[in-house]
C-alpha cells in the first residue's frame, strides 16, 4: 500500500513545495490501512509532508546573494540557498541549469 505514495513521499526532499493537495489525505489513509490509528497518521502525515503553505503557497525568489532561487516553504530544503562557496559564475550556471529543469 506505501509503495505507490513513495513518489508524494518524496517531494519535500526533492525541494518541491507544492505538494498536492490530496497528499495528506492519502497518506493518512495509507497509514491507517497500515494499522496506525488515524489521529497518529495524520501527524505522521503531517511531519512527513510538511503544513501546508498559507495563502498563495509557496514563492521562489533570486535574493542579491545569488542568482539561485530559494523557496518561501520552511519544509522546502530550497529554503536555504544551494551551493554556498561555489564562484559566481559557476552559481550562474546552477541556476540557468535549475531554471530550465523547473
Amino acid at each position: 500500500m506505501l509503495e505507490p505514495l513513495l513518489p508524494t513521499l518524496l517531494l519535500p526532499m526533492l525541494g518541491n513545495a507544492e505538494i498536492p493537495d490530496r497528499a495528506h489525505g492519502t497518506v493518512t489513509q495509507a497509514l491507517t490501512h497500515c494499522g496506525v490509528a488515524y489521529d497518529a497518521a495524520r501527524a505522521l502525515a503531517t511531519s512527513l509532508l510538511g503544513e501546508p503553505e498559507p495563502g498563495e503557497g509557496p514563492r521562489w525568489t533570486v535574493t542579491a546573494d545569488s542568482p539561485i532561487v530559494i523557496c518561501s516553504s520552511p519544509y522546502s530544503p530550497r529554503h536555504i540557498p544551494l551551493a554556498l562557496g561555489i564562484t559566481s559564475s559557476q552559481a550562474h550556471f546552477l541556476a540557468d541549469a535549475l531554471d530550465a529543469c523547473g
